[in-house]
């Protein structure tokens, strides 16, 4: 099992905001966990993570779709290229609480995903998100028991849904990417499909008016990156290109830092062009 890590990864600084683990050769574990906790982290019992119960997720889908589509005006598209097999990565921008909710009623599969433990014996949140596939972890702390769950996900072949900027926008556009996706990506082999989301942040501005905000969902087309161990200045490279795909789906006004990045330049550049 090795860490999967939100923030920056390399190998002789202090892992910072871990998000969780998975399964790996006892050669991955020794580099990242002490050898006295490797026999604590364990991933030998099966389930490690609360499996989604059919009937109570397929209802909750029914109810999530109907309040999204009559209350926002919810357009998506691209849903073709989501495998529908397989252990999957879908990863997203984070603008509003609203993006989970979106991308939990467009996918055609069972999602599984982290939220955060304070919501966990909420009378509501606790029971929606628990039916809904949600992990809940302690923000803030290496959570070992979190970790096991989401990393026994892609063991099992399941979708992991995650934020690649490891938290929500405040400018209400991209942030700087974060090397944990990539980092988990290279090590487990699972397939990788970005997701851009915008419009959530206005969702419950315009409810309150009496409006329904215009949210978009859009997924890009399915990928993976060099299965193996990548040296940190690789997983900032293969992060930029997370990032890139996410951008070049974004509208200009949400691409955040990545607006002026050469490659989008280009991409615009070329798309001007064929339209000559």
């Amino acid at each position: 099992m090795v860490t999967f890590i939100v923030g920056s990864v390399a190998r002789n600084e202090e892992p910072q905001n871990l998000t969780f683990t998975f399964r790996a050769s006892h050669a991955i574990l020794a580099d990242y966990i002490p050898e006295e906790e490797q026999e604590i982290i364990s991933m030998s019992e099966q389930p490690l993570y609360p499996p989604t119960r059919r009937v109570r997720y397929s209802l909750l889908k029914i109810v999530m779709q109907f309040l999204v589509r009559t209350l926002t005006r919810f357009h998506v598209d691209g849903v073709e290229h989501i495998p529908l097999g397989g252990p999957l990565i879908i990863y997203l921008n984070h603008l509003s609480f609203v993006d989970s909710p979106a991308i939990f009623i467009s996918v055609p599969r069972h999602i599984h995903h982290l939220a955060a433990e304070k919501y966990e014996h909420h009378w509501l949140f606790g029971a929606l998100l628990r039916t809904g596939g949600g992990i809940f972890i302690q923000r803030g702390e290496v959570d070992r028991i979190a970790l096991k769950k989401a990393g026994a996900v892609l063991e099992d072949e399941h979708l992991l849904m995650l934020a690649i900027e490891g938290t929500r926008s405040t400018t209400r556009s991209l942030q700087e990417g974060k090397t944990g996706v990539a980092y988990f990506a290279t090590r487990s082999g699972a397939t990788l499909v970005p997701a851009a989301v915008w419009g959530t942040e206005n969702a419950f501005a315009a409810l309150k008016q009496c409006k329904r905000a215009e949210i978009h969902v859009r997924f890009g087309e399915a990928f993976r990156l060099p299965e193996g161990r990548a040296r940190s200045e690789d997983l900032e490279t293969y992060t930029d290109d997370l990032m890139v795909r996410l951008a070049q789906m974004l509208p200009e006004e949400y691409r955040g830092v990545y607006r002026e990045h050469p490659r989008i330049v280009s991409f615009l550049s070329q798309s001007d062009a064929s339209h000559l």
